[in-house]
C-alpha cells in the first residue's frame, strides 16, 4: 500500500510527531515533520490539513504557525466534551508517533492586499489566525489580533503569542465575572472601510455575535471571513424536509432535529462524512432539483449557483423537498 510522501504524487503525507504540549488544561499543541526527513509542501495563512487518525477517522486543524516553515506543521487542538473520537486520539498521541495527513488546503483565505486586517479568534479559534498574523507581520501590513478567551490561563499559546514578533499588535479580551467577553465591536470594528477586512474564527455564538455586530457597524459582507470550529447541527429555526435520492429512488425524511446526513445513515445509506463543519468537501452531492440553505463554506457563491452541491453534514432544504443524485 502507498501511504504516501511529501514529494511523491499521493495527497496524503506520512508525518511524524516531533514535539508535544499542553497550553491549557484543554488544548495540546502538536507538530508535526516528515517521517522522510524532507520538507512539508508549502502552507499558506489559513490553511487546515486532514489528519487521519486509527479507525477511519479524519479530522480537519488548522496550520498555526508561520507560513513560511516547511520543517514543521503546528496544530492546537482543543479536547472536545462532545468529541467523537478525533480530539481525544488527538490529544493521545505522543511524540514518535506516526500519522498520514493530508496536503494542506485552504477554506479560509487571508487578503494580503487589504490596507488593514482584523484578526478576531474566540478560545481555539485562534489558531488559523495565529498563522495570518505571523503572515502579515512578514508583510508589514496594517492588522490588529484580537484574542477572547475565558481567562489568561484559559488563552492556548499566551506565552509563544506574547513574544511574537507581532506581540505590540496583539489585544488581549479575557472574559468578565459574569462570563461575558469584554471584547468591544463598538470600539474594534468602529472604522469599516471597502479595503479593510475582518477574519473571526470560534464557537459559532461568539461568531455570530461578532458578525452580527459587524454588519451593525457598517462593514462590507463580503469583507467579513469566518471558519467555525464546531460541527454544524441543525439550528434551533430548523425545519423538516424531505430528501429524494435520485439514485436510489427513495424519500427519506430529515427531521428538524438531525442533519441529512444522520438521516440517510439512519435510512441504511451508506454515507461519507468526515469534518462534520462544512469545510472538507467529503459529504458533498449533486443538488439535482429543490431550494437549499446553503451553510458549507466549501463552495464559492459562484459554485453553488453554476454546479449546486449539497454538503449532507450541515445543509438543509428551503423547499419542502430536495432531490439529490444519491
Amino acid at each position: 500500500m502507498n501511504l504516501g510522501s511529501v514529494n511523491g504524487s499521493s495527497d496524503l503525507l506520512d508525518v511524524v510527531v516531533t514535539r508535544r504540549s499542553r497550553e491549557t488544561a484543554s488544548v495540546a499543541m502538536i507538530e508535526f515533520a516528515s517521517a522522510t526527513d524532507e520538507l512539508l509542501p508549502p502552507f499558506a495563512a489559513g490553511d487546515h490539513v486532514d489528519v487521519h487518525l486509527a479507525e477511519g477517522l479524519t479530522r480537519q486543524y488548522s496550520l498555526c504557525n508561520a507560513p513560511g516553515e516547511r520543517d514543521i506543521y503546528r496544530l492546537g487542538v482543543m479536547l472536545a466534551n462532545k468529541s467523537r473520537g478525533g480530539s481525544r486520539t488527538m490529544h493521545a498521541l505522543k511524540v514518535g508517533e506516526k500519522c498520514r495527513i493530508s496536503r494542506p488546503r485552504n477554506a479560509f483565505r487571508l487578503r494580503e492586499d487589504a490596507a488593514k486586517s482584523i484578526l478576531i479568534g474566540g478560545g481555539i479559534g485562534i489558531t488559523p489566525l495565529m498563522a495570518m498574523a505571523y503572515r502579515l507581520s512578514d508583510l508589514g501590513a496594517a492588522f490588529e489580533l484580537h484574542y477572547s478567551a475565558r481567562s489568561k490561563l484559559h488563552a492556548a499559546f499566551y506565552k509563544s503569542l506574547s513574544k511574537s514578533p507581532f506581540g505590540s499588535n496583539i489585544r488581549w479580551h479575557f472574559d468578565n465575572a459574569d462570563g461575558k467577553t469584554t471584547f468591544n465591536p463598538y470600539e474594534s470594528l468602529a472604522d469599516p472601510s471597502d479595503s479593510a477586512h475582518l477574519y473571526v474564527c470560534g464557537p459559532s455564538g461568539f461568531m455570530d455575535y461578532i458578525r452580527e455586530k459587524a454588519e451593525e457597524l457598517g462593514w462590507k459582507r463580503e469583507n467579513v471571513h469566518y471558519e467555525t470550529f464546531e460541527a454544524l447541527g441543525p439550528g434551533a429555526d430548523a425545519r423538516e424536509f424531505v430528501i429524494h435520492a435520485k439514485r436510489s429512488a427513495r424519500d427519506i425524511t430529515v427531521r428538524a432535529n438531525q442533519t441529512a446526513a444522520q438521516a440517510l445513515s439512519e435510512s441504511g445509506m451508506r454515507i461519507s462524512v468526515s469534518c462534520e463543519q462544512g469545510i472538507c468537501g467529503t459529504c458533498m452531492v449533486p443538488l439535482l432539483d429543490g431550494e437549499a440553505d446553503h451553510k458549507d463554506s466549501y463552495q464559492t457563491q459562484a459554485e453553488r449557483t453554476e454546479n449546486p452541491r449539497f454538503a449532507l453534514c450541515c445543509s438543509r432544504a428551503i423547499s419542502s423537498r430536495i432531490v439529490l443524485d444519491i
